[in-house]
């Protein structure tokens, strides 16, 4: 039997989904939300959802839908009460990231999915590249030794959409993107016991609809000791979006490089050695397709009744770590306009 799921949003995170669950066996796109009219119609039209159902209200699509799970693809502020509502029915749910604004609002959403015993997973799809899943392997395996450090960038000139540009609605670069690596961190070195932020925003504070940080840099101690440090730039390439990181453990070292030009595929290489010689160097394109596989991993979670790669704890917590960036960048280091 099919799984009946539902898409939440019509952007391009959504219609990335959508392409992904269309050519699946075991999923029915059943119904497509997007409050703006006519909205879902296109989206069903222009994906070839055929036999979808479209809605303007969210209410209604789950009053009238018997649906089996649902992908919620909109801005942390869009969110209202749709994830606990849909929790309380039992329906699992896909998460794009930030899964909220705020950790308040994400802690409440991730009580409704806990406390229902359904089944969440959080669109943080580089925990699923090639490198990355190889190295967890070695760590489970216990052939890396402990995860010590970690650096990071994700450099970017997104221009983005009005509501990409007001903090009060996406939280910012950090918060909406570099979160990606923030929850990378977390993934290898566990959590984190002490935070050091710095924000700025050095070339567009002159810009009254830009209100989110241009640049910003991190330091983060982790419990067990090891650090991680983190850049973001929104003054950086456009049409590129550089997302890379080193992780050195005590036995491997592993470096993603990325152009950041979809055209390219990134690179893994994973060193691994014993302390005076380098034993082997595993070089992986970055050629799969890590969306498919994080929605392959939630539905193995619905149909096993096991815990998906990434439950909305996770990005609960990833969202925690980040607001203790923010604040502490505030605290002690106001943001720096531009001149």
């Amino acid at each position: 039997m099919k799984l009946k799921v539902g898409i939440i949003g019509s952007g391009l995170i959504a219609s990335k989904h959508a392409a992904i669950l269309k050519n699946r066996d075991d999923v029915e796109v059943a119904a497509v939300v997007d409050i703006l009219p006519g909205k879902a119609a296109e989206f069903i039209k222009k994906r070839d959802l055929n036999g979808a159902n479209g809605y303007e209200v969210f209410s209604l699509m789950l009053e009238s839908e018997d649906l089996d799970a649902l992908y919620f693809c909109i801005p942390p502020f869009s969110h209202g009460r749709e994830v606990e509502e849909a929790a309380a029915k039992g329906i699992h749910v896909f998460l794009e990231k930030p899964i909220a604004l705020d950790s308040a609002k994400a802690e409440r959403m991730v009580s409704a999915i806990e406390d229902n015993s359904v089944i969440s997973q959080v669109g943080f799809h580089m925990r699923f590249f090639r490198g990355v899943k190889l190295l967890r392997e070695k760590m489970a395996e216990g052939l890396v030794g402990r995860p010590l450090l970690m650096s990071s960038r994700y450099w970017a000139n997104f221009q983005g959409p009005d509501w990409w540009k007001d903090v009060s609605r996406s939280g910012g670069q950090v918060f909406e993107q570099v979160c990606h690596l923030y929850d990378l961190s977390r993934f290898f070195l566990g959590e984190p016991r002490r935070v050091h932020g710095a924000l700025a925003n050095l070339t567009r504070g002159a810009e009254p609809d830009y209100t989110v940080e241009d640049t910003s840099c991190a330091i983060v101690v982790f419990e067990n000791g090891g650090m991680a440090s983190f850049t973001g730039c929104n003054n950086a390439l456009p049409d590129r979006f550089i997302g890379d990181f080193r992780i050195v453990c005590e036995r491997a070292v592993l470096e993603l490089h990325s152009t950041g030009d979809w055209r390219d595929k990134e690179v893994s290489k994973l060193y691994l050695h014993d302390g005076s010689k380098i034993q082997d160097c595993i070089e992986l394109v970055e050629d799969g397709d890590p969306y498919g596989e994080e929605t392959e991993d939630f539905i193995r979670a619905i149909k096993s009744k096991e815990q998906s790669t990434t439950p909305a704890r996770e990005g609960l917590k990833t969202i925690q770590l980040i607001e203790r960036v923010l604040a502490d960048a505030k605290a002690v280091n106001q943001p720096v306009a531009a001149e």
